[in-house]
């Protein structure tokens, strides 16, 4: 046996760990080595979502200290919210009154998702609940929408997601100032419904429960986002398919999500003599509806050179949004949709799925955006103070593909000039110290707009809001009034009333304030509507009347006649 080898190794030297000085490594590598988990490319998945995070909480936050109570349409949810765990449940949306005012009829959004999620904070908490209830969705909303993003593209996905969000808040502070609204919460899972079904559309399929629930919830809010939404929903897997090429798991749990999701306005439409659903679609074929021109020119208004979410106009008045929308050409519009039709093919011809992916996004949502909004009954077009932010992100993701499209053709001329000039050309590979000061960059980048748009929310209140729309802010009117008539009116039944043109906005607060605090509110057939039975005046009217004067220019005041607290 040949034992050279053996003898070899053994008396080799043996080679003694040295000191990191030995070796040249210093104290100051070992704090490179603390740093460089810091500069990795999750620092820029954990900035974005806290980029997108924290104006809502700095919002919820801010508007909390402040003393915010439910007043208008978000006392009309909290109410709703309260009643899911009684008798009194609701199994339709918040009520539409442009759509109410049309029809003839009572007609409501299409289902209870918002209420249902809002049921556990309004109970744990019955003043604020519903202010940090629903920022803790829209959290949830946008960090879903950058996740899911992230699975599919990587970080310029969700950096994408960051500016759409952060763009429409510093254009829109009341969008967080005020997430209880139907209106606003919408939009924010409309985000994330874009950008799951970006995700689901790339082949992630294991996304599409999740974007099932997003469609679902976003639709169910507010009428404006149902199309868009149950569009990507059912669109966005048939082109995943061709990614995964077969089911899985995930389409047995999405079903079940959806079954889950839209029971409750099934069984309304089943169990009703007339159904809301049929209700919304009567409405929506027998009112005279603004046309399709209409809809192409809402298309490019938030297209164009000049988008509408980006012009100084005011979003509050309906003659700037409806002048704006007008000045812009239907043409326009028609050339928006070949041009994504177009990319469309091409990308997906040359093998760029991803790109592919987005414009299919954006085609199904600008497609929707144009039968939406030449659907909407003239009747209603006052409303288009709220439903226009609704086309702002569909705007800004048709942007990002027609800018993806551009790079994409600059990239490959700069090729074709290249391999002209030179047969081989070797690529740069970017070392690693560039890399780690990329990430530092970009993550300073996200942190410069994280303190922005906070700052930017910061500067405003939903009282100036309320101050710009109706003359005198209704949060602390509501406070006021609530405690007057608890002052003097013993606890029990009271019947509230108003002659004012703004007194609604006020009087709904004082009912949840009054109800929340133990007495038996009472309003007329109006509030009941809207409300439910819980303060439906009905029998025997309440020994108290108490009548609410408010102009929206002068403080509230409040008038008592009958039993008084001793």
């Amino acid at each position: 046996m040949d034992l050279g080898p053996l003898r070899e190794v053994a008396l080799a030297p043996q080679v003694t760990p040295m000191p990191d000085e030995a070796v040249g490594r210093t104290p100051q590598g070992r704090g490179r080595r603390w740093l460089a988990p810091l500069l990795s490319l999750q620092t820029i998945r954990i900035a974005c979502h806290l980029a997108v995070v924290s104006p809502f909480l700095v919002a919820a936050g801010l508007e909390m200290a402040r003393g915010w109570r439910p007043n208008g349409d978000d006392a009309f949810i909290v109410f709703r919210s309260w009643a899911v765990t009684s008798s009194h449940s609701t199994l339709v949306g918040q009520f539409n009154a442009g759509l109410t005012a049309t029809s003839g009829h009572a007609v409501y959004d299409p289902g209870p998702l918002l209420f249902w999620f809002l049921t556990i904070p309004v109970h744990l908490d019955h003043a604020q609940g519903a202010l940090w209830g629903a920022a803790v969705l829209c959290t949830a909303g946008v960090s879903l929408a950058v996740e899911a993003a992230w699975s599919a593209r990587g970080w310029p996905a969700a950096v994408a997601v960051v500016a759409v969000v952060l763009a429409i808040l510093a254009e829109y502070p009341a969008l967080a100032l005020d997430p209880v609204w139907n209106a606003h919460i919408g939009l924010i899972w409309f985000i994330g419904t874009a950008a799951i079904a970006y995700a689901v559309t790339v082949g992630r399929l294991r996304w599409w429960p999740m974007l099932v629930l997003a469609a679902s919830f976003a639709a169910q809010c507010n009428l404006v986002f149902a199309a868009g939404a149950v569009a990507c929903a059912v669109l966005a897997p048939v082109l995943g398919l061709r990614q995964a090429r077969r089911p899985g798991w995930w389409l047995p749990v999405g079903l079940l999500a959806g079954v889950g999701c839209w029971l409750a306005p099934f069984v309304q439409e089943l169990t009703s003599r007339t159904g809301n659903v049929t209700y919304l679609l009567r409405a929506e074929r027998t009112a005279p509806g603004t046309g399709a021109m209409f809809g192409l020119r809402s298309l490019s208004a938030v297209v164009g050179l000049h988008p509408i979410w980006a012009s100084a106009a005011d979003h509050a008045s309906f003659l700037a949004i409806v002048s704006t929308i007008g000045a812009n050409s239907w043409v326009l519009g028609i050339a928006i949709l070949v041009g994504l039709l177009c990319i469309w093919v091409a990308s997906t011809s040359t093998g760029r799925h991803d790109l592919a992916a987005l414009c299919f996004v954006a085609l199904v949502l600008s497609g929707t955006l144009v039968l939406t909004f030449s659907s909407i009954p003239r009747a209603q077009l006052l409303y288009i103070s709220y439903l226009d932010p609704a086309s702002w992100p569909v705007g800004m993701i048709v942007t990002l593909a027609g800018l993806w499209a551009l790079a994409e053709l600059s990239v490959w001329a700069a090729r074709r000039v290249a391999a002209r000039h030179r047969s081989r050309r070797q690529g740069l590979v970017p070392s690693i110290r560039a890399l780690r000061w990329f990430v530092l960059g970009l993550t300073a980048v996200m942190g410069a707009l994280t303190v922005a748009s906070d700052t930017v929310i910061a500067g405003h209140s939903l009282d100036d809001t309320q101050v710009r729309a109706e003359g005198w802010p209704m949060i602390p009117q509501v406070a006021s009034v609530s405690a007057r008539i608890e002052r003097v009116v013993p606890r029990g039944g009271v019947m509230i009333v108003t002659h004012s043109l703004y007194g609604p906005g006020v009087v709904t607060g004082v009912l949840w304030e009054l109800y929340s605090d133990g007495w038996r509110p009472k309003a007329g057939h109006y509030y009941g509507r809207l409300i439910g039975p819980e303060v439906l005046a009905s029998g025997t009217a309440p020994p108290v009347t108490a009548t609410v004067t408010y102009t929206g220019f002068s403080p509230a005041t409040v008038a008592v006649s009958g039993t008084r607290r001793s």
